[in-house]
């Protein structure tokens, strides 16, 4: 029986393992939250990072899109978030806020957020000019995203009510999320 080669061997390791996760768990990537709000803050520079107790004690109205895949978002999301695919289009994004149009105060806020804001900075910076065009001036990140959120005790609610899960995203971003004190049972 013939050995793999090298190259084939890698191949076959990234074929049965999760690419992302691989990427993810770069050393060179930051290693903890604070690092992660900090870079994407800088990588970003466009819009307001919004820390979680500011915008807790916030009155200013404030739309919360939720851009994490539908499962993360089930189990738990901050309370009056609205799903958003991380791919959304521009102009689909504009067309479902467009349905809320009356909905909303004029000064609303349009916060994006994500596990840790890596893919709520990203759609953020990419629809920031046609949100403003179309009405939406106030774009802005929630800094460190949910898992920062929750850290700090913030409550997160689920289809039933408050919850104290949160999706980890994955196995190399887990680490991240510290798990808020027990909460009262529903």
């Amino acid at each position: 029986m013939r050995r793999p080669t090298f190259c084939t061997a890698v191949a076959l390791l990234l074929t049965a393992a999760d690419t992302a996760a691989l990427t993810l768990c770069n050393p060179f990537d930051p290693q903890t939250l604070a690092e992660y709000e900090t870079s994407l803050a800088r990588e970003h520079p466009a819009f307001p990072h919004r820390r979680p107790e500011e915008l807790a004690a916030s009155a200013t109205p404030v739309l919360l899109l939720d851009v994490r895949e539908a499962e993360e978002f089930a189990i738990s999301h901050l309370d009056g978030a609205i799903h958003i695919a991380p791919d959304v289009s521009a102009s689909a994004l504009r067309r479902q806020l467009a349905a809320l149009r009356g909905k909303l105060a004029p000064d609303t806020e349009v916060l994006f957020y994500c596990s840790v804001g890596y893919r709520s900075s990203k759609l953020a910076e990419r629809v920031r000019k046609e949100l403003a065009a179309a009405g939406y001036p106030r774009v802005a990140n929630l800094r460190g995203g949910i898992f920062a959120w929750t850290n700090r005790g913030l409550p997160v609610v689920d289809a039933d009510g408050p919850t104290r899960a949160v999706h980890p995203y994955n196995a190399c971003f887990a680490p991240l999320l510290q798990r808020p004190p027990a909460a009262a049972p529903r």
